[in-house]
């Protein structure tokens, strides 16, 4: 008789537990942020192509491009997204992860990833 009401009690907890996760959800596991990186507004002009001088093209620029990638116009970038081997590099997921030294900060890459991702327009 003790061990069915305890049974009992503890099938109780345990369902009144699964009932408070499930209707706290929204609290307990929140969605992600969406534009959190302002992702929406990318443009090459404006965001790409200054994040690659800043970050890329010490040794991705037009003199001496490091393993003979260069960054530094539209159409060389072009030349990387449509061969697929730009956002491996970037993503760490490629044979060449770049920059070797450590990956770009996050929301470097979420604009580069969304950038690619909307066709990799010159705008």
């Amino acid at each position: 008789m003790l061990f069915r009401l305890s049974v009992c009690l503890l099938w109780a907890a345990v369902a009144g537990l699964v009932a408070c996760a499930s209707e706290n959800e929204e609290q307990l596991f929140p969605p992600p942020a969406t534009n959190a990186c302002g992702e929406d507004t990318i443009t090459y002009a404006g965001t790409v192509a200054p994040l690659f001088q800043r970050q890329c093209l010490s040794c991705h620029g037009e003199q001496f491009p490091s393993g003979d990638v260069r960054l530094d116009t539209y159409e060389h970038v072009r030349q990387y997204v449509d061969n697929g081997r730009l956002w491996p590099s970037i993503d760490y997921t490629g044979p060449y992860p770049m920059p070797p030294v450590g990956q770009l900060p996050a929301c470097d890459r979420v604009r580069i990833k969304a950038w690619i991702d909307r066709g990799a327009p010159n705008d």
